[in-house]
């Protein structure tokens, strides 16, 4: 495009100047500007007039028009032959002179489509998975000619879906699970309840831990031996850290670390008998204001006041709990007929961890299951382990334990600000977004597994798949700088 400027007169105040795009195509028309090769050629013509004006008389004989053309405009001979043949073959097809080797944007209708089509077109591939059938680029080649909604070949088939934002790649099934009816209706729940409050005065609350053969694994090698690091072999002894922190930095005096003497499950150590006392006696007595506690669902974090029995329970359990609460029953009835009747009855559970919290002042959030991302511990956790892997040496577990220390001390108020930050503006699209995605899974009804399985066991899954969604390949590292706070013995507790 060429431009030219058009002084715009106004009644009132004074006149400006607009830029006006002008397609090259309409160069030279009048009132249309020459572009600057144009002009420079001009001038090159004029200066060549000049010299036969002082001259008085044609520098070069008339009769050798190519001659003179090419000194006039300073250019080959042969150029203004070429030149002068594509004219003619212009002229005889009807067209105009083009820059030679010049690339001009093509337009493609074929894959060119509205926001309308686009949208038909991805409910099309979902229902391929509602009917449990594998879409592949030449199934939706025949089903969207079919639908009328596209035609056109495999190739362009394909590049819509890559637009779209389909990828051939592993099927994962933890988005399906995420999108699972109970598990969206408390993701609901969690950001109708968060989304609105001041993020400052949220304590993000969670446990992770380190092994003792935790090490970067990639760098810059040649394979040989002296160019390889050592890498352990396994993982080795493993450290469970539990903390908390807010937007201001971590919670003084609350960091606890521990070794664990189990090399496969460290939830066999890390039980509601330790998180209950590290919660009591050592988080809320650094709370300084009434705050909100966002944890995760783990089965340790979500021990029951008052569990009901259920069926695993025996008769005279179920019996002497409807006695406790002076619930009527008939002696002649069955197990199945007591159930029924906790089950009409059953109160409004209640969490062990909850109850502390709000004597003390404060609350309890829990996060949904699969979502560890609005945790932004994590990208803390994330910090850690980075310090700890690039720093570890002698891969013992007394090493460590001391490079865990200095992890945390290095983390510093920016960084819990960052981060903060960073999982509100999730949260806050997550939540604007919400209802855009029920559209989408209104298509898609998926049921995964039965469940009618007890709330206690369904927290126990979701908190065994989010802890082996959890490592230190999270994103969000940033750098670190100093800071002491006072570690936790584990005999304290």
């Amino acid at each position: 495009m060429s431009q030219c400027t058009e002084t715009v007169i106004k009644k009132r105040g004074r006149s400006r100047t607009r830029v006006i795009s002008v397609p090259y195509t309409k160069v030279g028309e009048k009132g249309v500007p020459l572009r600057g090769q144009s002009r420079e050629l001009v001038c090159r013509v004029k200066d060549y007039f000049k010299r036969e004006k002082i001259n008085k008389a044609p520098i070069l004989p008339v009769e050798k028009v190519i001659v003179r053309t090419a000194a006039a405009l300073e250019i080959g001979k042969n150029t203004v032959v070429r030149i002068g043949k594509e004219k003619i073959q212009s002229e005889q097809s009807g067209l105009k002179l083009n820059t030679p080797d010049k690339k001009y944007s093509r337009f493609k209708p074929v894959t060119k489509l509205d926001a309308f089509k686009k949208d038909a077109i991805r409910r099309h591939v979902y229902g391929f998975f509602v009917r449990r059938e594998y879409p592949t680029v030449r199934k939706l080649q025949v089903s969207l000619a079919e639908a009328d909604l596209f035609r056109g070949s495999k190739s362009s088939v394909a590049i819509i879906l890559k637009r779209l934002g389909f990828k051939h790649k592993k099927f994962g099934s933890r988005k399906i699970l995420m999108e699972r009816g109970d598990i969206i209706a408390w993701r609901c729940r969690f950001l109708r309840e968060i989304k609105d409050l001041n993020f400052e005065e949220i304590v993000w609350l969670d446990e992770t831990w380190v092994n003792s053969g935790h090490c970067k694994k990639i760098g810059w090698t040649d394979d040989s031996v002296e160019g390889t690091f050592p890498v352990p072999v396994g993982k080795g002894r493993r450290i469970i850290v539990l903390h908390a922190g807010s937007s201001t930095g971590f919670i003084p005096n609350c960091a606890l670390l521990f070794t664990s003497k189990k090399t496969k499950e460290y939830h066999e150590e890390m039980n509601h008998k330790v998180f209950f006392k590290w919660f009591q006696d050592a988080v809320l007595p650094n709370l300084t204001r009434p705050s909100l506690i966002v944890m995760d669902n783990a089965k340790y974090h979500s021990k029951v006041v008052d569990k009901p029995p259920n069926s695993s329970s025996r008769k005279d359990e179920i019996i002497e709990w409807l006695n406790n609460h002076d619930i009527q029953y008939e002696k002649a009835m069955l197990k199945a007929e007591l159930l029924e009747i906790i089950q009409r009855n059953k109160p409004q559970t209640k969490y062990e961890v909850d109850e502390i919290a709000k004597k003390h002042g404060h609350r309890v959030l829990r996060l949904p299951p699969y979502h560890c991302h609005f945790n932004p511990i994590e990208l803390i956790w994330a910090q850690v382990k980075e310090y700890v892997a690039r720093s570890n040496r002698k891969f013992n577990i007394t090493e460590k334990l001391q490079l865990t220390k200095e992890g945390l001390e290095r983390v510093t108020e920016s960084d819990w600000k960052k981060v903060v930050d960073h999982t509100k503006n999730i949260i806050l699209d997550a939540w604007k977004n919400e209802g855009l995605m029920e559209d989408s899974v209104e298509q898609m009804v998926i049921n995964i597994g039965n469940d009618s399985s007890s709330e206690e066991d369904s927290d126990s899954d979701s908190s065994d798949n989010e802890e082996e969604e959890r490592g230190s390949n999270v994103s969000g590292i940033f750098p670190l700088s100093p800071v002491a706070e006072r570690v936790l013995d584990f005999d304290e507790l």
